[in-house]
């Protein structure tokens, strides 16, 4: 057995003896970072990106920290517009009624076209046209105007400017041109003069009146019932009847305006009353009977019946004399809200 010298021997006893105890060379430390340490750095990072970015928008004025991109403009919405029961739907509003001075005054002459119960077939095209007279102490210019008030528009324009200068104590006529509304009824629009400062005033003493437009609106074959006669012999041709506004909210008591219209073959002497049921209780005032010797051709006859409070009710012309014969039921109500 060869023998080793006792120095190394000695050397290796304690090499192995720190081996077995855990000693030798130290570890080399890993480059991965423990995840406490981690989590530490992320949270310290992330804190401090939020403090400068709150420095950063906080010198900024509020409309830069909110994208103007995201957010549309509002666009001013026009003011909605209440349509009168018998205007078409695009009525405008009517025109301002700031008062003129008192040296502004107009005089109504006269219906050159159109007077008043006309009646028309449904989207018909025609001319109203007025005569009046200037009795203020001012010219007017073609800078004057006449203007809708109140009531059906019936297609026309809001604002129709005079034709020509019109001075003190001279008449003149003034043509709208309009267009018949689409259901069947009776309609009326209502209008004053505008003068040049956009000031309306009317006609009259006090110059608060308004001349008006009013016409019926049938449709073919308007509703008649004649009894007893044959066609051929039959005096009456046909009747009608309509109403100016057939459902009415409001102060009571109401004026209902009806208009009546009878076509004669022939003259005659007719006797007729307009009648009326209320099929709600209500107590409604009916007119007399009434005679009148006619010619041949189309008449209009006129009602206002007065309604004095809530009501559900329907009218109809009645014919007696020569002959038989009634008019379309119009049914009509008001309630005093």
């Amino acid at each position: 057995m060869k023998n080793w010298p006792i120095t190394a021997v000695r050397l290796g006893l304690i090499g192995l003896l720190l081996s077995a105890c855990g000693g030798g060379p130290a570890a080399k430390p890993s480059d991965t970072p423990a995840p406490e340490a981690i989590f530490t750095s992320a949270a310290q990072t992330a804190e401090a990106r939020r403090v400068e970015r709150f420095l950063q928008t906080a010198t900024l004025p509020p409309e830069a920290i909110i994208e103007t991109s995201t957010f549309a403009t509002p666009t001013p919405t026009p003011p909605s517009i209440q349509l009168s029961p018998s205007a078409a739907a695009a009525t405008p509003a009517p025109a301002a009624t700031q008062p003129a001075s008192a040296g502004e005054r107009g005089e109504y002459l006269a219906d050159v076209t159109v007077p008043d119960g006309t009646v028309f077939g449904p989207n018909q095209q025609f001319q109203k046209t007025w005569r009046v007279k200037n009795t203020g102490q001012t010219a007017w210019t073609t800078d004057y105007a006449l203007v809708y008030i109140d009531g059906a528009l019936m297609g026309a324009e809001p604002a129709v400017p005079l034709a020509e200068a019109v001075e003190p104590g001279k008449q003149t006529e003034i043509t709208v041109d309009m267009v018949t509304p689409p259901n069947p009824g009776g309609y009326r629009g209502y209008w004053k003069l505008r003068n040049a400062a956009g000031q309306v005033f009317g006609f009259g003493l006090n110059a608060d009146e308004a001349i008006w437009v009013d016409i019926v609106v049938e449709s073919e074959g308007a509703a008649l019932n004649v009894t007893g006669t044959p066609a051929v012999a039959r005096t009456i041709s046909t009747i009608s009847l309509s109403v100016d506004n057939a459902q009415v909210s409001g102060t009571c008591p109401h004026n209902f305006r009806f208009v009546a219209r009878i076509n004669l073959n022939k003259p005659a002497t007719l006797v007729y009353t307009l009648e009326v049921g209320s099929t709600s209780g209500a107590s409604i005032h009916t007119p007399l009977p009434a005679q009148q010797n006619l010619g041949a051709g189309e008449h209009p006859v006129v009602y206002e019946l007065s309604v004095p409070s809530d009501a559900t009710a329907w009218a109809r012309l009645h014919v007696t004399q020569p002959e038989e014969a009634f008019s379309n039921q119009v049914d009509f109500s008001l309630d005093c809200a």
